[in-house]
């Protein structure tokens, strides 16, 4: 055979098994990360065609819902406005996503079942997102933001027995409806005084407080020195570690049971 052929021949072979080898490797082995990656908008912009998922309070109440627009493309409506705007989010194409939102898009999407989503593909079926009930009452959020009263802060509220999150509340807060329009965006994303997009019952750190008693008091039990009616005292004043501690109103309230302090809340 021919030298140049044979040489033509090698190098036509080896070029293809570069394709193959880089072909293989972004649609099968890094497909998962190329999908994923936050400057591919591809997905983004194949999502404005899907039915998103209906996002519900756990009393029946409509927190987020997509309408179809001209083209067949949806967008995002938020009819509770401020009310859950923390804890559900936004989804916009040209800001990303946030919360529920963002947490549990392939739910809300269709792509929570890969197999389900190509079976539909293959018989032409449309994609649709699947609806969301979520644990939040309408309600309770509706006193938690009534108790933050635009002062800044959190407030959270748990089903102590299924741990269930009843109510999510942050302040100052923000009204997803419009959130993507340029000037409104800007306008809260550069604030840093208020940080009102900043979700401050998952994202700021606070001091537990009384509330860290309840850790303190298991971990008594669970040494097994005490019991609920084993005495403690509970001064007026106790110094830590050269610090003053005093409980409030510096009541004294001498000798008492564990049960009795951690019911009043005695600090000492």
């Amino acid at each position: 055979m021919n030298g140049p052929i044979v040489r033509l021949f090698g190098l036509v072979v080896v070029l293809f098994g570069v394709l193959v080898v880089f072909t293989s490797r972004w649609t099968v082995f890094e497909a998962e990360a190329l999908r994923t990656n936050e400057a591919n908008r591809r997905d983004e912009l194949a999502e404005q065609r899907i039915r998103r998922g209906t996002i519900r309070s756990a009393d029946g109440r409509v927190i987020a819902r997509s309408g179809r627009g001209e083209g067949g493309v949806y967008s995002r409506r938020y009819p509770s406005g401020a009310l859950f705007g923390h804890p559900v989010g936004y989804s916009y194409l040209s800001i990303g996503r946030s919360g529920l939102e963002k947490e549990r898009n392939d739910e809300l999407t269709g792509r929570s079942d890969e197999l389900v989503t190509a079976v539909g593909s293959l018989l032409g079926r449309r994609q649709e997102g699947s609806d969301m009930v979520t644990t939040l009452d309408s309600r309770a959020q509706r006193v938690a933001l009534g108790a933050l009263n635009g002062r800044k802060g959190a407030v959270v509220a748990l089903n102590a027995r299924t741990g269930a999150v009843r109510a999510m509340a942050s302040s100052p807060g923000y009204d997803p409806n419009g959130l993507d329009e340029p000037e409104t965006f800007k306008r809260l994303s550069s604030d840093n005084e208020a940080r009102a997009l900043v979700n401050r019952a998952t994202l700021d750190t606070f001091p537990p407080g009384s509330t860290f008693k309840v850790v303190t008091a298991t971990v008594a039990l669970d040494s097994g020195r005490f019991e609920p009616s084993s005495p403690v005292e509970g001064p007026a004043q106790k110094v830590v570690s050269g610090v003053p501690l005093n409980n409030f109103g510096n009541q004294d309230f001498g000798t008492i049971d564990l049960t009795t302090a951690l019911t009043k809340s005695v600090n000492t």
